[in-house]
């Protein structure tokens, strides 16, 4: 890692007009092939030209690389693959220029032997990620998309080009972006055109959308379809009533899906299937109208109240007065782990990336459930355990385990794992109770008189 070399690239970039965000990049060893991925949040809106903005961020990510909202910096990105295995998206595209002159442009050399070729984005429409006609191995990082920059290192890996020349980017040659726009677009049966709804409408389907987004890019693996069919099915309500178009919805999508990996990970075809059987259910259940601003809240069924007074003492619920809060009794506080882990209320286990958090949570498990002692010297309570571990595997699971218990030891009945969960507001939640109450139903050896339950999603 060369976090000098990487916060350089980065300010480069940034002097010559790109947007600058960090990248965290890891090697997947079982898909042979290097994995990306923004560091922050909110990426697309946070990405800076400010070089403090950016110093500040290497100071707390040295192990990033700088990577490039190239909407914002109104960059367009031709990414020529070559990977093992896979098309060679190099000779395809050189087959696929033909007679049209090779394009003069800024070029980073990927670290799996590929080109990124940068041009400017043309001015009357423009360009997402779509790839068009262009061949297979040619793709396309623009509008919601973002690339490593030139001049990043990573370990042995290199991207290797000169930040400086991306102010000079030229426009998208014609005949590129002829084969892009002529690609076919998903036919959705659809409500009304966008135009015909309202200033408020379309603003709101713009929001709901780019949250959407957001969400679908920061999404991690284990929950990324769901999310994106989600999102794709919450916008389809709104495409149904004219507040927002098809082809918008459907390559911001695109764009996200290929930010959190899915993309790269499932494939073109996949993802554009979920993102349309998304869309085709949401058109099924058009969007209610926008309720007025005018207009009471709406009622415990949903409905509006309207012309119902308000009932003047409503704020009085849940309320009480200091002198009642100063006789209050309260049981003793409870800890699962003293003075570490509450048995009370939700916990957060929070540091930088790869800091061990995992392991911590995994060693907490197992001190719960498995009476022994976490951290050396540390005994916690003892109780059941629900381990949600939704980014390992069971191979990992059963490898961390093995480090962390004695040689030849019986593992614990109490400590039941899972590497897949629906997603809270999908029934997740419902199954932790549902967990909670069945071992709340069975007796067992380790609880005595501690009746608190540790559930752990990691």
């Amino acid at each position: 890692m060369n976090p000098d070399a990487n916060l350089r690239a980065a300010l480069e970039t940034a002097a010559a007009g790109g947007f600058v965000f960090p990248a965290i990049v890891t090697w997947n060893e079982a898909a042979k092939k290097l994995e990306k991925r923004p560091a922050i949040g909110g990426w697309r809106e946070a990405a800076s030209i400010d070089p403090e903005q950016i110093k500040k961020w290497w100071s707390t990510f040295p192990e990033a690389v700088p990577g490039i909202e190239l909407g914002r910096s109104n960059l367009f990105v031709v990414d020529l693959d070559r990977h093992p295995g896979g098309a060679n998206g190099v000779a395809a595209f050189k087959t696929f220029r033909g007679d049209n002159p090779a394009p003069r442009c800024p070029t980073t050399k990927t670290p799996s032997g590929g080109w990124h070729l940068y041009f400017r984005q043309p001015e009357d429409e423009r360009l997402g990620n779509r790839t068009g006609t262009l061949p297979k191995g040619v793709d396309c990082r623009g509008d919601g998309g973002w690339t490593v920059a030139p001049g990043a290192v990573f370990e042995q890996w290199r991207w290797t080009g000169n930040a400086a020349k991306l102010a000079a980017a030229p426009p998208v040659p014609h005949w590129i972006v002829s084969a892009i726009q002529a690609r076919k677009n998903t036919e959705y049966s659809a409500g009304p055109s966008p135009s015909d709804a309202g200033k408020r409408e379309r603003a709101y389907a713009e929001r709901a959308l780019t949250n959407a987004a957001n969400r679908v890019a920061a999404t991690r693996r284990g929950s990324r379809n769901t999310e994106l069919n989600t999102a794709a099915f919450c916008m389809g309500t709104l495409i149904a009533r004219g507040w927002i178009g098809a082809a918008t919805v459907e390559g911001r999508l695109h764009d996200a899906a290929a930010a959190c990996g899915l993309l790269a990970d499932d494939g073109e075809r996949a993802v554009r299937g979920t993102v349309k059987s998304g869309i085709e259910a949401g058109l099924k259940q058009p969007h209610v109208d926008l309720q007025d601003r005018n207009q009471e809240r709406a009622g415990p069924a949903g409905e509006p109240e309207l012309g119902k007074p308000r009932d003047p003492t409503a704020w009085q619920s849940g309320t009480f007065s200091a002198p009642d809060l100063q006789t209050m009794e309260f049981p003793p506080f409870a800890w699962i782990v003293q003075d570490i882990l509450p048995a009370e209320g939700a916990a957060l286990l929070c540091s930088r990336p790869k800091f061990g958090k995992s392991w911590l949570a995994l060693d907490l498990c197992l001190g719960c459930a498995a009476d022994r002692f976490i951290l050396g010297t540390i005994k916690p309570r003892q109780g059941d355990v629900l381990y949600l571990a939704l980014e390992d595997s069971k191979r990992r699971l059963q490898r961390r385990m093995t480090k962390l218990l004695p040689f030849g030891s019986k593992w614990s009945e109490q400590l039941r794992l899972t590497t897949e969960w629906r997603r809270l507001h999908e029934g997740g939640l419902d199954d932790i109770r549902a967990w909670h109450d069945h071992t709340k139903a069975t007796p067992n050896n380790y609880r005595c008189d501690f009746d608190g339950r540790l559930g752990l999603m990691v």
